[in-house]
């Protein structure tokens, strides 16, 4: 069930409707849950969420160079867990595909994460030029081109489990639907942010979900986020960025054994 596409016969309005009208109706009168680290199902929006920021503060040449980056000095080592492998791939149709940036290059396949190891980062040709290397066909916009290159059609690689599966196998957990008001700034050498849940928060009781839940803000490192990973679907979703006319984050549902909820709202 895509959220964005270059064919609109591949967006499911009703289906999108009828999801959103279900979370509305379950999540009437939430409850109040304490702060503290849950197991967590976390539906593709929310991962494309917290993807959306690795993008900018790790996968791009300019954090990469500023070593400012998680990658920057690690390239080689692990650190995420073995089922992560993250990657740009504006050929893959299965995403909204752009074949060359704005430099009118053409785009390559960069393996970011591969089995947890670093990899390493995208190039445009001025950020290339800085390391002797070619272009990878990640020029944003000449105005833009300070922030060096960005991905902009970033893969999860997807695993073989469901999201009912995942949430069968959560004693006790919490679902997260998506996250907004992210910061990613607090530490990017360990990837640290903060953020709240949104549009659909829901407690997980033995494998089934329970009720609505007042949001959450969550502060945690998304290298330890993504080393926790206990499960991944095998269905991927299309979730627009900030530049989904040309491309977007496909990317699967995951089941993380623990993650850091920092405080809790009114609502």
């Amino acid at each position: 069930m895509n959220f964005v596409s270059h064919n609109i016969d591949d967006l499911d309005f009703t289906a999108l409707s009828n999801t959103a009208l279900k979370k509305c109706k379950k999540s009437k009168n939430p409850k109040e849950v304490e702060p503290g680290k849950y197991e967590v199902i976390l539906e593709p929006a929310a991962v494309a969420n917290l993807l959306e920021w690795m993008n900018f503060i790790a996968f791009g040449s300019k954090a990469f160079q500023e070593e400012t980056s998680c990658l920057a000095g690690r390239v080689g080592e692990q650190i995420m867990g073995p089922n992560i492998s993250i990657y740009d791939d504006a050929l893959n149709t299965a995403g909204v595909p752009f074949p060359f940036d704005l430099e009118g290059v053409a785009k390559k396949q960069v393996d970011f994460v591969t089995g947890g190891v670093a990899k390493g980062v995208v190039y445009d040709t001025i950020s290339g030029h800085k390391e002797h290397k070619q272009s990878t066909g990640h020029a944003l916009m000449p105005s833009e081109s300070g922030e060096g290159a960005m991905p902009l059609n970033v893969f999860i690689k997807p695993g073989d489990s469901s999201l009912e599966q995942m949430i069968s196998n959560v004693e006790k957990g919490i679902l997260v639907t998506r996250f907004h008001y992210i910061n990613g700034f607090l530490d990017t050498r360990k990837a640290l942010m903060t953020g709240m849940t949104r549009d659909g928060t829901f407690l997980i009781k033995n494998g089934k979900l329970s009720n609505g839940i007042k949001n959450l803000r969550f502060t945690d490192s998304m290298l330890d986020v993504f080393s926790n990973v206990a499960e991944i679907s095998s269905e991927s979703v299309s979730i627009p960025g900030w530049w989904d006319a040309m491309g977007c984050n496909h990317v699967p549902a995951m089941r993380v054994s623990e993650f850091n909820f920092s405080g809790k709202t009114d609502f």
